[in-house]
């Protein structure tokens, strides 16, 4: 394919994509004669005339916006508060935990009904049978006779669970019983009773008490449970945030690397052309910006793969274009350390659960002695009867109806099973002697971990102040070789050598900068959390 070279154009200006119509009309005459002269400027100008038609044309299309990549983007730039707040509100991991803990209140709410009056109602409507069956009369003879029945039968029940572990219930039934003998005349029965009924275990352990102390555990289980998971997102974001803004500043210093050596790169073209640094200095200043670039373009696809990571930490659609600033926000944090041990005391999950445990272990020991214990319970039972053989019957016979009374007390003692009973009494009592060991080693490393994390954070705060002076003398010191460079005091190598100084200083600035927002993050979540740490460091 032929190509053509604008720059053979006579008035072309590559920047506006024009080109000057009188510097046609002032070509130089390359030809002899006029028939040629004119020829060549006819040509000349029909060339023009297309560039100037296309040309301009597209390049008016690209400024007008109808590229639709180069339309303007709504970014959303984040802080860490709304990095986190969008993390809370909007992230899987939340909406999880808050399912785990609806789940932990609807037990709850199902244990606490058990101590609420409940009623239901049972019906038989029939039980059918035909079926020989067999009779002795009153010779001894056993004779074998057709026998036809069907049975209705209705019950309600309304039950009060008591707080003592005991129940008082009222009881309604109806029966009617038809049978026939088909060798006899059909009996046909009414039967109905109402009664109410007291029933009290005793010696026992109280187990809807128990029932619902477990459940009400198992609800702080499950809030101790969402806590960790906020404290964990809230870790998880912030350190996630810290790595997106060190490559936001780490592409921030590289691109200002690039600038500063394009400028000395220039100032090192003059010089050159004046004779006061030589052709290699010059070619050593044009490699270093070309590695410079390169690197600018590592960190930036390393930033972008980053960034899309972190929108889907935060619950946001891959789509979304969001930024950090590049900047080193400095937060001053007032540290009392006895404050904070005694609120990780009081709010560490971990040492709470090794409490619930230790409860749940006492009320289960308990319950393993009573089963090799004496035990008994308490039924009373005071009702009236009814019956006729009609409906009717049954009805009237309510005005004088019999009466029906019960009590009973009844003891239970196992006399033996081999040990059985003993040895779980005994593992559960190691459950809770090993559980008194774990609380105390609880305490010792929530003590340990509170206090490195607080001496972490002073080292980084130091070494944070300590570095600042450094990096203010680096840029100055930049600046003065820069100049020195312009005079031309210095050769390209010792101006290459004040940039990788300032940029090293920069670069540990910003390592102690993370190690000191960092360190707030471990030593926020030691005095709050679970102890949950991802770089071992305690969290």
């Amino acid at each position: 394919m032929a190509r053509f070279c604008f720059q053979q154009i006579p008035g072309w200006n590559p920047e506006t994509g024009c080109i000057a119509l009188e510097s046609l009309l002032t070509l130089p005459r390359s030809t002899p004669g006029m028939f040629f002269n004119v020829l060549h400027r006819i040509t000349t100008i029909s060339i023009a005339l297309i560039l100037i038609l296309a040309v301009p044309q597209s390049a008016t299309a690209q400024e007008s916006g109808t590229d639709e990549s180069a339309l303007p983007v709504s970014v959303l730039i984040l802080d860490l508060e709304l990095a986190l707040e969008l993390a809370l509100d909007q992230s899987w991991r939340i909406e999880r935990g808050r399912m785990g803990l609806a789940r932990a209140e609807f037990n709850l709410t199902a244990v606490r009904a058990a101590l609420k009056s409940n009623a239901n109602i049972s019906l038989t409507l029939p039980d059918y049978d035909r079926s020989l069956r067999t009779r002795v009369d009153d010779n001894l003879i056993t004779q074998v006779y057709k026998n036809q029945s069907a049975k209705y039968f209705g019950r309600i029940t309304i039950r009060q669970p008591l707080i003592t572990d005991g129940v008082i219930s009222l009881n309604g039934t109806l029966n009617r019983n038809q049978s026939t003998l088909l060798s006899y005349s059909p009996d046909d029965k009414y039967y109905g009773s109402a009664n109410i009924r007291f029933d009290q275990p005793i010696l026992q352990p109280n187990r809807i008490k128990n029932a619902i102390r477990k459940a009400e555990i198992s609800l702080e289980e499950a809030y101790l449970g969402f806590r960790d998971e906020e404290i964990r997102i809230k870790t998880d974001i912030s350190r996630n945030f810290f790595t997106v803004l060190e490559l936001t500043y780490q592409d921030k210093l590289a691109r200002e690397e690039v600038d500063r050596l394009q400028q000395v790169y220039d100032n090192g073209q003059h010089l050159f052309e004046s004779g006061t640094i030589t052709e290699l200095n010059l070619l050593q200043l044009e490699v270093e910006l070309s590695s410079r670039r390169d690197r600018v373009s590592a960190i930036s696809g390393r930033l972008d793969r980053e960034l899309d990571d972190f929108k889907q930490d935060l619950g946001l659609p891959l789509d979304d274009e969001i930024a950090l600033e590049p900047v080193l926000e400095r937060v001053e944090v007032v540290i009392d350390e006895n404050a904070m041990m005694e609120q990780a005391l009081a709010q560490r999950s971990d040492l709470q659960r090794t409490l619930n445990r230790r409860e749940n272990h006492e009320m289960d020991l308990d319950e393993r002695r009573s089963r090799g214990r004496l035990t008994g319970n308490i039924s009373i039972t005071l009702g009236l009867d009814a019956q006729g053989q009609e409906f009717y019957d049954m009805a009237d016979s309510w005005l004088d109806p019999d009466e029906a009374r019960g009590a009973a007390i009844t003891f239970s003692l196992p006399l033996w099973d081999w040990g059985r009973n003993d040895a779980q009494v005994a593992s559960k009592q190691i459950d809770i002697d090993q559980n008194y060991r774990t609380e105390e080693e609880n305490i010792k490393t929530i003590t340990r971990e509170v206090s490195s994390a607080v001496a972490r954070v002073r080292e980084a705060d130091a070494r944070l102040t300590q570095l600042r002076p450094g990096l203010d003398a680096a840029e100055r010191s930049y600046e003065l070789t820069l100049q020195q460079f312009q005079s031309g005091s210095i050769n390209a190598q010792d101006i290459m050598l004040t940039q990788n100084r300032l940029v090293e200083s920069h670069n540990t600035y910003l390592e102690a900068y993370l190690d000191y927002r960092r360190a707030i993050i471990d030593m926020a979540a030691v005095t709050s959390g679970s102890g949950y740490s991802r770089g071992g460091r305690g969290f």
